[in-house]
């Protein structure tokens, strides 16, 4: 895995301050059902539209209001 930490979120002490566009593992398509990775494509193109503050401040909340990834992922950033 492939991890980048952004030290703009970690000055607005948002944490994990992970970039989260930049952090991914090779092959994760491999990870997923393919319907579970088009989710995640769709995520990461809602995010990368987003600075990264905005985008990760937008990830934990709705990690927060969902219980489960499929959840999340089927719920997609609010």
């Amino acid at each position: 895995m492939e991890l980048h930490l952004d030290r703009g979120l970690q000055e607005k002490r948002l944490y994990p301050a992970i970039h989260p566009l930049l952090s991914a593992t090779r092959r994760e398509e491999l990870l997923y059902h393919p319907d579970e990775w088009e989710r995640v494509l769709m995520l990461r193109k809602t995010m990368a539209a987003l600075p990264p503050l905005e985008a990760m401040e937008k990830l934990i909340d709705n990690l927060l209001a969902t219980k489960t990834n499929a959840e999340l992922l089927l719920s997609g950033l609010r």
